[in-house]
């Protein structure tokens, strides 16, 4: 092999380019791990000033490590153990009218999927946003705000799944509003019926046109039918809103707050 200095220049760039590639490799493989356990521990503890509870246990979970000083790993033991206690906890859980669980529901917790599984999901303290969702399209979405050391907070929202109920009270309601819209047209018409029939008495009897005595029958007629309706459709809307399911709040949060 040639001397170096008898080597072209784009050679000898080549090889060191090479050489300093190979030397800083060496190096980051070879980082004292001391300083990666302190520096570790220090954005730990900025961390965990900032309330970002979960990203200093992380960083407090490095520095307990084997490989580094026995007094840092000490001092991060107990970071660590104080930051766990700290860090807050919650339960999503989605059930329908009837508070039963909503197995087909999803769930996300400031945007990002959970799992409903009952178990309580690690968070930072600070608020945070529930969103639920049901095949049918349903959806519910509430904000909490968990405070530090707060564990198993559990947050229950309500979805109906279409089931009857919502559609039952919806229909007792329409009803009710028949109910009074026929009773008013039966009062209304029934009061016309009268006065004409009090008129004719009075200005005609007993020689009335039969245009005029059929006219003041028919409206009777109506009213009496429109009195009927009002009777049926109020009594059946006040059967329907007196059987449906009692709905719960569309969200609560907290133990005890929705009891099933």
């Amino acid at each position: 092999m040639p001397p170096l200095r008898h080597l072209p220049l784009p050679v000898l760039l080549l090889v060191g380019g090479i050489g300093l590639a190979a030397a800083t490799f060496t190096t980051s493989a070879h980082a004292d791990p001391v300083e990666e356990c302190a520096n570790a521990a220090s954005r730990g503890q900025t961390m965990r000033d900032g309330g970002q509870l979960l990203e200093a246990r992380s960083a407090f979970g490095k520095c307990v490590e084997a490989s580094c000083p026995a007094a840092l790993r000490k001092d991060c033991s107990e970071w660590y153990t104080d930051v766990e206690q700290r860090t807050p906890s919650l339960v999503v859980r989605i059930v329908g009218l009837d508070g039963k669980d909503a197995l087909d529901a999803t769930a996300t917790l400031d945007g990002k999927p959970v799992t409903l599984d009952g178990r309580a999901i690690p968070v930072n303290p600070g608020r945070h946003t529930v969103v639920a969702e049901r095949p049918q399209g349903l959806r519910a979405q509430s904000t909490v705000v968990l405070s530090e050391a707060e564990k198993s907070r559990i947050a229950t929202l309500v979805l109906d799944a279409g089931s009857g109920d919502g559609t039952r009270r919806t229909a007792g309601y329409v009803l009710l509003g028949v109910g009074g819209a026929a009773l008013v047209t039966a009062g209304i018409v029934g009061f016309v019926g009268l006065r004409q029939w009090v008129d004719l008495e009075s200005e005609c009897r007993p020689r009335c046109a039969g245009d005029d005595v059929s006219s003041a029958r028919a409206k009777f007629v109506i009213a009496d039918v429109a009195l009927g309706v009002s009777l049926l459709a109020l009594g059946a809307g006040a059967v329907l809103l007196l059987t449906a399911p009692k709905a719960p709040p569309t969200s609560a949060f907290g133990p005890g707050l929705v009891r099933f």
